[in-house]
């Protein structure tokens, strides 16, 4: 594969961008390193195609993320840490294949967060304070068959 380089060891696929597309994109980039295909990155090392980055590390297909750390295939973040396979995510830490996050905290495996904290292998969360694994709360009073939400 061959790639346009700049002085910082940012890079563009040459398949995916032409010579002077890549000068426009090395101009936007601010105090970013070892960048690949990103766009308006900011204080950013080692992203891979993302988009208005902001003192993030090691992202990958990111949009719109500002304090990101090891994000992965994120969307619309802000405030993350270490976050994984995020979409719309607002002020999560330490999150791990969440979807819908608003306000998680250590959010683990959840799918339609909003406003969770502690969240633990939960699925369909609403609203919840510590919703600690929903599904063996569900799985222990033999809630099949319906959608559940944790209060």
């Amino acid at each position: 594969m061959e790639y346009f380089i700049d002085k910082n060891g940012n890079k563009w696929n040459s398949q995916k961008f032409t010579r002077e597309q890549a000068k426009k994109h090395s101009q936007n980039l601010v105090n970013c390193k070892d960048c690949i295909d990103c766009i308006e990155c900011v204080d950013c090392y080692g992203c891979n195609s993302c988009n208005n980055c902001q003192n993030c590390d090691y992202c990958n297909s990111c949009n719109n993320c500002q304090n990101c750390e090891e994000c992965n295939s994120c969307n619309n973040c802000q405030n993350c840490e270490e976050c994984n396979s995020c979409n719309n995510c607002q002020n999560c830490k330490e999150c791990n294949s969440c979807n819908y996050c608003v306000a998680c905290k250590k959010c683990y495996k959840c799918i339609y967060c909003i406003n969770c904290k502690n969240c633990n292998n939960c699925k369909f969360c609403k609203k919840s304070q510590e919703c600690n694994d929903c599904r063996n709360v569900i799985k222990a009073h033999r809630l099949t068959g319906e959608t559940h939400i944790c209060l």
